[in-house]
């Protein structure tokens, strides 16, 4: 009977412990890095082994075989948007990251299939690209990483470092047909609001496409709002037009609907531009 108490006591005492579950920290802490270029996000998952004094290349990662770039699950690299790598289109998605590392050339590969542990259940059946990277010496990193640096409105460099070698490529966003496409789908829906094409005309502006519409979208949301920010806008895509003597008077009227509302970073954007026209404006 004593036994019976016993073991029951014992299953009971078992049952509290999976209730309570004791999170365990792992050996290669995970991590991840994250950087948005233009609209869309791209994020790196992985977990941090780090050197301790082992040999690393050839050795506790073998030179021609498929590593999981890190430890424990696959490392994934993730896009909220088509991107480019190595001049190819990859959908949006989330993709295990690997790699087959040699002396002199890497391979990269992006899998679809995300649920794996490590390498081990690797298919190239699922692979979505294969690319080459020429890794580099570099200054000694104890605990692998991988870091995000943009590099101008539409490209975002991976740095991957470990040991004493780093490996980069970049990845390219198509920011302005992403964002245009939305824009477009936007307006293209019933009873657009001031604030639709306000961001519309605001966009033209930034990247000096498309100007005409620009204008027509300015208009439009200043008869439904008549703002100092909405007058500005639609002063400065007359100047673009080629419209100076509008753009001009349109600002002072922006201006003077601003005075006691506005801070003055408003007024001094105004005023350049201002001067900038008088400038450039027929005698």
């Amino acid at each position: 009977m004593r036994k019976s108490v016993s073991a029951l006591a014992f299953a009971v005492a078992l049952s509290s412990l999976s209730a309570f579950a004791v999170d365990i920290p792992k050996v290669s802490p995970s991590a991840s890095v994250a950087q948005v270029v233009g609209t869309t996000r791209i994020e790196i998952q992985y977990h941090r082994p780090g050197v301790k004094g082992r040999t690393i290349w050839g050795e506790l990662v073998p030179h021609g075989e498929m590593w999981r770039l890190g430890a424990n699950d696959a490392t994934t690299l993730s896009f909220t948007d088509p991107v480019w790598i190595s001049g190819q289109e990859v959908p949006a998605g989330t993709y295990s990251f690997f790699a087959i590392p040699a002396k002199d050339r890497w391979t990269f590969v992006l899998n679809r299939n995300t649920k794996l542990w490590g390498a081990f259940a690797h298919d190239p059946k699922e692979d979505q690209l294969r690319f080459e990277v020429t890794p580099e010496d570099s200054a000694h990193t104890e605990w692998m990483t991988f870091a995000l640096t943009p590099v101008g409105e539409d490209k975002v460099e991976v740095e991957f470092r470990w040991e004493k070698l780093r490996a980069t490529f970049p990845i390219e966003v198509k920011v302005r047909a992403l964002v245009w496409a939305r824009i477009d789908e936007a307006l293209a829906a019933k009873d657009i609001d001031a604030a639709t094409y306000s961001r519309a005309a605001s966009y033209s502006i930034a990247t000096r496409e498309r100007v005409k519409e620009g204008l027509t979208w300015s208009e439009l949301a200043l008869a439904q709002k008549r703002t100092a920010f909405a007058l500005e806008a639609n002063a400065k895509l007359l100047a673009l037009n080629g419209r100076t003597a509008e753009a001009i008077t349109t600002m002072l009227e922006a201006r003077k609907l601003g005075e006691g509302q506005l801070p003055s970073e408003f007024f001094k954007r105004v005023d350049a531009a201002l001067a900038e026209w008088r400038t450039a404006a027929p005698k």
